[in-house]
């Protein structure tokens, strides 16, 4: 339930690069059979600050044992990757030679970069860690180490790269100003794997093999490659913004176009090449379904139930050539109750407009003019994405209801909302009422506890919750992220390494480019403590991957044991080193100022 919350770093990753290996078992070969499939596809971890953030990937290349370079990137292509907390984006999929790999390279191109930021209606500045315009090409070595990849014959195998914008992005929302130190981590067969997403155009629908084959294309539209998918009778799809299931869904996928533009969600097939898929969109309803796009929050509404709503959404909008675009804005949004088709993200069953309540995350298609759409239309369809709540509880549930102070909803405050707006009983923020039903169990959530709901909305004629949770979190058990970025502008920062802990001095006022925080789930950023010494020690239980990425040669490293790290962490720093960033992510005391990290890098030069 915890990884399900986008907002609550429930699935934290470090600055750096890191490579988690495991891709099969057997050496550089095997028997004789077809090459491995490589499905390779990109992610990222939520930022409180960032709306959107768009940039290219132009190369990814891994080394063989012997020396050759395989790409597996055919094509540049621009990623959202804001948009991909919940799920992977796949860029390319395909045969690579089988054997062992040594390491990789990852190609970022930062000439069109764009950065939003929370309350911003202009692209943020985007500068290196050194305060420079960041611009052009940035090419990022990785060293597996002794955690070498191996990928076997006739195996299909997933490779993950996971940008973490929230230790990868030093924000200055006043300014409208970035600064990015970019940070991977790279997963191959992740034991929970996020929902991988395919975008293209349908080719053709084969029903009695239960398959359909389309072809992966950048956002643009640029072919990528060809792929198989299959589906099974719990598929799950949104045709036209039409729900159905299983064969009815199949067939009327069938009776679509070639080359209408398609969206599917699921996972990789470890025994063939083909993509299962568990949830598809095609058509209208779609990224490039022909139709402007509002993406936000539902802030108000006017329109009783039953009624045609006029809706105000609080978000960002894209014509459909993704030509135009406008950032926090306030759109005039009106619906039909008899006509608009309304859905939820990966469900089926449709909807009415009675059930877009005010706190709702949406995303509309439909005619845009100014800040007004027309969502009107048969074809026009409205899809509810699940929403998160933030607060804090006023004691445990009771029956399953769970009463929350609100502080947000998603990356807004509550105080941009109309909740008077919301229905016939509308919701108080103050005491809101989230329907979690079994999901508080053994949380240990209490009078005060910070929490986190994911769920939807009630409808506006709904007297009872006022959201229907499908995930819960307490907050004060999920990791939180230490980070500090030192530059010779008046930190010093040294460390002593010993065998179970890293120990940290921090003296001296913060220059340009420096800082010392602490992010917590919905507390935010604070400073770091420096009294008593902020230390680093292994999480107690877990995987733990730590990495040490130098500078000056432009390696990183990847250590699976904390010893190791700080062993290696020590002797960079008797050879003279210096560090230049710290960032862990685990539990955090505050009495002893200590985070038991289950990631961590540094990076010194």
């Amino acid at each position: 339930m915890l990884s399900a919350l986008r907002n609550a770093r429930l699935a934290p990753v470090l600055a750096g690069l890191a490579f988690l290996s495991g891709c099969g078992a057997g050496g550089g070969g095997g028997a004789a059979g077809t090459d491995p499939t490589l499905t390779f596809a990109i992610t990222d971890s939520a930022s409180d600050d960032v709306v959107s953030f768009t940039v290219d990937v132009t190369s990814i290349q891994l080394r063989k044992l012997g020396g050759a370079m395989v790409s597996v990137l055919s094509t540049p292509t621009t990623i959202d990757l804001a948009t991909l907390t919940d799920t992977s984006q796949i860029l390319n999929a395909g045969t690579v030679p089988a054997g062992t790999y040594l390491s990789a390279t990852i190609t970022l191109d930062f000439t069109n970069a764009v950065c939003l930021l929370t309350g911003q209606t202009t692209p943020a500045t985007i500068q290196d860690d050194s305060g420079n315009p960041l611009t052009g090409l940035v090419t990022l070595p990785i060293q597996f180490g002794t955690d070498r990849l191996i990928c076997p014959f006739n195996r299909h195998r997933l490779l993950e790269f996971d940008f973490n914008l929230n230790q990868s992005l030093m924000a200055d929302t006043a300014g409208n100003t970035v600064t990015v130190e970019p940070a991977f981590v790279m997963h191959v067969n992740p034991a929970a794997p996020k929902t991988l997403v395919a975008a293209g155009t349908l080719t053709s629908v084969d029903t009695a093999s239960s398959t359909f084959v389309g072809e992966i294309t950048t956002l643009g539209g640029t072919p990528i490659a060809p792929a198989t998918f299959h589906v099974d009778p719990a598929t799950i799809y949104q045709i036209d913004g039409m729900p159905s299931v299983g064969s009815t869904g199949l067939t009327a996928l069938a009776a679509v176009s070639a080359g209408t533009w398609i969206q599917a969600y699921g996972s990789i097939d470890p025994l063939s090449p083909e993509l299962d898929v568990a949830f598809l969109e095609a058509g209208t309803g779609t990224y490039n379904g022909g139709t402007d796009i509002v993406e936000g929050h539902i802030i108000d509404r006017l329109g009783a139930a039953g009624t045609d709503p006029i809706l105000t959404v609080l978000g960002h909008s894209s014509d459909a050539g993704h030509t135009v675009f406008q950032y926090d804005t306030s759109f005039t949004v009106t619906a039909s109750f008899a006509s608009t088709k309304v859905v939820r993200l990966g469900l089926n069953q449709a909807y009415d407009t009675d059930d877009l309540n005010v706190g709702q995350r949406v995303r509309i298609f439909g005619a845009l003019t100014g800040t007004n759409m027309d969502a009107t239309r048969a074809n026009d369809v409205i899809r509810m994405q699940p929403t998160d709540v933030f607060g804090h509880a006023a004691g445990p549930d009771v029956a399953g209801d769970l009463t929350v102070d609100v502080t947000r909803v998603d990356q807004r405050l509550q105080s941009a909302f109309t909740w008077s707006a919301g229905g016939t009983t509308p919701p108080d923020p103050n005491a809101f009422h989230a329907q979690v039903g079994n999901l508080g169990q053994g949380l240990g959530i209490a009078a005060a506890t910070p929490v986190a709901a994911r769920g939807y909305f009630t409808a506006v004629d709904d007297a009872g919750q006022d959201l229907r949770a499908t995930a819960l979190a307490n907050l004060s058990l999920v990791p939180s992220l230490m980070l500090v970025h030192n530059r010779p502008a008046g930190f010093t920062v040294t460390a002593v390494a010993g065998s179970s802990s890293i120990v940290l001095t921090i003296t001296g006022t913060a220059g340009t480019g420096e800082f010392a925080i602490l992010d917590q789930a919905l507390v935010g950023a604070q400073p770091l403590p420096t009294s008593p010494d902020p230390t680093i020690r292994a999480a107690a239980s877990g995987l733990t991957y730590y990495t040490i990425r130098d500078k000056g040669t432009g390696s990183t490293t990847l250590y699976l044991q904390f010893a190791d790290f700080s062993a290696a962490l020590g002797n960079q720093l008797v050879m003279g080193a210096t560090i230049d960033h710290v960032a862990a992510v685990g539990r955090y005391t505050v009495l002893t100022n200590t985070i038991d990290a289950s990631l961590a890098a540094v990076v010194v030069e």
